[in-house]
């Protein structure tokens, strides 16, 4: 069967450029990937803050902080993959940071969500130390392939 002119002109003219340059449907896919990574974070602070006030036998447990230092080693990691671009990594790390500093200012009766305890300041220093270690990787970190192997200190080899 033969294909409509239409569509043998578009692949006559198609250059191997073309060939790699993702679909509408990839955009699409790309753009709710990042969607879904920066809600996350968002989601993911929101659950970090009230989790700082966290007591077992009145001892403070900073399980806060574990979660904000694995939240954003990781999320920013995912939206790197997920989007396709290195820059993606500051979409759940902004999303965190406007959350936890929302979270963090006290309201107009003077009640904070992020108490100045030291479990809060755990947390947010977690947060932030994840959030550094991701973006060195993510983006300021070696790529793949720009390694190359040390040369030999031995001339006769």
């Amino acid at each position: 069967m033969s294909q409509p002119p239409d569509l043998r002109l578009e692949e006559a003219t198609r250059t191997p450029e073309d060939a790699d340059a993702p679909g509408t449907v990839e955009y699409a896919i790309r753009i709710g990937g990042g969607i879904v990574v920066t809600v996350g974070a968002a989601v993911l602070a929101l659950l970090e803050s009230f989790l700082v006030p966290t007591r077992i036998a009145a001892i403070p447990i900073p399980i806060a902080a574990v979660i904000a230092f694995l939240g954003n080693y990781y999320l920013p990691s995912l939206a790197s993959w997920w989007v396709a671009n290195r820059w993606a990594s500051l979409l759940p790390i902004g999303a965190w940071f406007a959350v936890v500093l929302v979270a963090s200012s006290p309201t107009g009766s003077g009640s904070l969500i992020i108490i100045n305890t030291w479990p809060g300041y755990a947390m947010l220093l977690a947060g932030a130390a994840g959030a550094a270690v991701a973006l060195y990787k993510n983006i300021a970190g070696p790529r793949q392939g720009t390694l190359r192997p040390r040369p030999s200190r031995n001339p006769e080899e």
